[in-house]
């Protein structure tokens, strides 16, 4: 019997047999065809609303999501303005992948891509030495830094320039949002503001979301 005697039936019968990995593969390859396409020309990128560095903590993809969503819900964004998340983690001793993850996060910094950065006290202090950041007091008025630091949520460092001591971090320890996402839970976390004056309003509103205990 040959292939053209057989029924309907057994025709996708015997074509599904021999040749399932060949249409499983070609299916995928059109999905995946289909999202490219998407991703690259149909999808509209989503504005800048905020950029925030987390660095030296670990996110996961998962909850990266889950903290954007929650923020712009907080913030009451519309459709495609959104804030930007991003970690810079890596457990690894190998000097290598150390000094990868240090470049992409100054690309990050030089394109302007972030508003505000998020670490340590040792990290934010190094900020202030490079340069990534500037004195809360170009953001903050002198009466809300005086509020802040009564509460003892000043972090001070010295100016690159004049070696003068500032302040240039405010402490997120009592951060309830933060604290969902099981972020620097052995250490506190400090915020510092990168010098993009024309994003001041959108940063502030987001810090104080970030603030919110």
């Amino acid at each position: 019997m040959t292939f053209k005697d057989l029924s309907k039936k057994k025709k996708l019968e015997y074509i599904w047999d021999y040749y399932k990995l060949h249409i499983i593969g070609t299916i995928l390859a059109v999905l995946a065809l289909s999202s490219l396409i998407y991703t690259m020309f149909i999808r509209i990128p989503d504005t800048n609303f905020c950029g925030v560095a987390i660095y030296g903590q670990f996110l996961s993809a998962l909850n990266t999501d889950k903290m954007t969503a929650d923020l712009n819900k907080e913030l009451n964004l519309p459709e495609h303005t959104s804030v930007q998340l991003q970690d810079f983690y890596s457990d690894s001793t190998d000097v290598m992948v150390e000094a990868d993850l240090n470049q992409k996060f100054n690309t990050y910094v030089y394109a302007l891509e972030f508003h505000l950065l998020l670490s340590n006290a040792e990290n934010t202090k190094n900020f202030t030495q490079v340069e990534y950041t500037t004195p809360i007091t170009d953001y903050l008025s002198d009466e809300k830094v005086n509020e802040l630091r009564k509460k003892g949520l000043v972090l001070d460092a010295k100016d690159p320039e004049t070696g003068e001591l500032k302040p240039y971090g405010i402490s997120l320890k009592n951060s309830k949002i933060l604290k969902k996402y099981n972020l620097f839970q052995n250490d506190t976390p400090y915020i510092s503001f990168v010098p993009i004056v024309d994003n001041t309003e959108n940063t502030l509103k987001t810090l104080d979301i970030l603030m919110e205990e």
